[in-house]
């Protein structure tokens, strides 16, 4: 009897404890999530493209950096590689038509000379017959002739070398070094889009850290952009009542022209404030809180950071 006693007891005390953080309304704020956008890599602004306060969409253009030096590196390995692509399609068709004219041409003439040796050779081995020659004048028409058949030999391997292409490991190394230069062109051409800067979402530019012609340095933000809602909500709970506050317990958010809006904790501080930085209330109490920050669900108005709120449990 006296156990069903304690555990009913237990039961309305902590039925009383949840009755009580759900009426409980906490103090807080909204704090936004902003983006700082910064240059891949240093430059001067040579254009800013949108003011401060302004609202913006996502994609907007932000602001220019001078691309004199991005441009040219993209141009000269672009006409680097117009040169390789030449040269490659020059070894796989081997000689170009005029320099296998000119062999040919030559082997005309070697063949023309050859044909001239040869008849004075023939002529010359009639007269050794008969003795009407002497043996340096044999020596000599024979070495004519076989001067004049080493050329015609030599051309014609010429000619024949010039109509086939480049052994394959020329064409092979060739191939690697245009496919490596394709890809520092995709890297030089990542450059140069980078020198022209866009809003990653929506929102509001909240602060411009920079003016036309001023060096921006890379990861030091240029622009401070808020994304349209994307907010997080921030208020302090008792020790008290912490214990009802788990991770994705949602929470109902109420401020001044906000309308109603709801959320889901994420994240409860791991150490205790002794009073909320900010105090909005006007009853307020030297007491340990917690810092707890929600997620808001329905962001379909724009918020502005710092707004007071009042933040309840839902049932």
């Amino acid at each position: 009897m006296n156990a069903k006693f304690i555990i009913l007891s237990l039961i309305l005390i902590l039925s009383g404890c949840d009755k009580k953080a759900a009426d409980t309304y906490f103090s807080g704020y909204l704090e936004g999530e902003y983006i700082h956008i910064s240059p891949y890599f240093s430059g001067r602004i040579v254009k800013i493209h949108v003011k401060e306060g302004e609202i913006i969409d996502s994609g907007k253009l932000l602001f220019e950096l001078e691309d004199t030096l991005q441009k040219a590196n993209l141009n000269i390995a672009k006409a680097n590689l117009a040169s390789l692509e030449a040269k490659l399609e020059d070894l796989n068709l081997g000689m170009r038509k005029e320099e296998i004219e000119r062999i040919k041409a030559k082997l005309d003439e070697a063949k023309a000379a050859s044909w001239l040796a040869d008849k004075n050779w023939q002529r010359t081995k009639k007269l050794i017959a008969k003795n009407s020659v002497s043996d340096k004048e044999a020596d000599i028409a024979k070495a004519e002739f076989e001067r004049a058949r080493a050329v015609v030999n030599e051309l014609e391997a010429s000619l024949k070398i010039a109509n086939l292409p480049a052994r394959a490991n020329q064409i092979n190394s060739l191939k690697a070094d245009i496919n490596a230069l394709k890809e520092d062109i995709k890297a030089k051409e990542w450059q140069l889009n980078e020198t022209k800067i866009y809003a990653p979402k929506a929102g509001k530019i909240e602060e411009i850290f920079y003016k036309e012609s001023e060096w921006a340095l890379n990861a030091k933000p240029v622009i401070l952009l808020l994304p349209a809602n994307e907010m997080r909500a921030k208020f302090f709970v008792p020790i008290g009542l912490l214990s009802e506050f788990k991770e994705g317990r949602r929470v109902a958010i109420s401020c001044a022209g906000c309308g109603n809006l709801t959320a889901r904790v994420s994240k409860i501080a791991s150490s205790p404030e002794y009073a909320p930085p900010i105090i909005y209330s006007e009853n307020t109490q030297d007491t340990l809180t917690y810092r707890v920050e929600a997620e808001i669900d329905n962001r379909g108005e724009f918020l502005h950071p710092s707004l007071p709120i009042s933040v309840r449990l839902i049932r």
